[in-house]
């Protein structure tokens, strides 16, 4: 508690000094501008790492790869899944000259157009499910579309795969809104490169092989018994 106190007056002290010296807007603007830089860095280097132990699983990818859930989705209990996002666009003046409306209406919707607006990726509707996987002893995600860098946060570029989607291990969740002024810019699924794998996870593998086992000791229980009756 006392260290708390400590550190708030030092802290107010310092920025009185540096009020009193350079003006309270001075200090306001310089402080915002090292805090921007701070996040701006921050999410640099988080994707700078997240793209680096992706760099294998691209380099090695190729079109209409399978693709499959990593094995830390099962090691982790409280995993939600793998999430999946689509790319938006903000509208364009011939998106509103595409619409069946009365011209004064499309000349008011351009006026209100943001010309600064960039693509960007929103959360879908599709979560590939751990739990559906372990259900289904499948931990198929789907084979690859297109690889695509795509640039989030004006200074992260992630690593993403563009997949054809395999259903049966995904469940729905309530997708993010699209904001106004921006629509779909095409039917691509897009996960991050890092969260998958190019072969079947330990997890399943063991499940499926267990259950193989498992079936061969019915058919060989069966075939005792069977032998056993024919001999009565």
């Amino acid at each position: 508690m006392l260290k708390k106190i400590f550190i708030y007056i030092i802290g107010t002290t310092i920025f009185f000094k540096l009020v009193n010296r350079y003006g309270l807007l001075n200090v306001l603007f310089f402080g915002t501008l090292i805090i921007f830089s701070v996040v701006a860095c921050t999410l640099w280097g988080f994707g700078k790492i997240i793209n680096n132990d992706s760099e294998e699983i691209w380099a090695k990818s190729k079109i209409r790869d399978s693709i499959y859930l990593d094995d830390h989705y099962f090691q982790d209990t409280a995993s939600k899944g793998l999430f999946v996002r689509r790319l938006i666009r903000p509208v364009m003046a011939a998106d509103i000259d595409a619409m069946h409306i009365d011209q004064w209406k499309k000349d008011k919707l351009k006026l209100n157009l943001d010309t600064n607006a960039k693509p960007k990726l929103i959360y879908a509707k599709l979560v590939f499910s751990p739990d559906s996987a372990l259900k289904y002893r499948d931990a198929f995600v789907g084979t690859i579309a297109k690889k695509d860098s795509t640039q989030d946060y004006d200074v992260v570029v992630w690593n993403r795969f563009i997949i054809n989607p395999n259903l049966k291990i995904c469940r729905e969740i309530e997708p993010d809104t699209i904001p106004k002024g921006y629509m779909l810019a095409n039917n691509d699924y897009y996960i991050t490169a890092n969260l998958v794998s190019l072969s079947e996870p330990e997890t399943i593998t063991k499940l499926r092989k267990q259950k193989i086992d498992r079936s061969g000791s019915d058919i060989n229980i069966s075939n005792k018994k069977h032998k056993r009756k024919r001999h009565l």
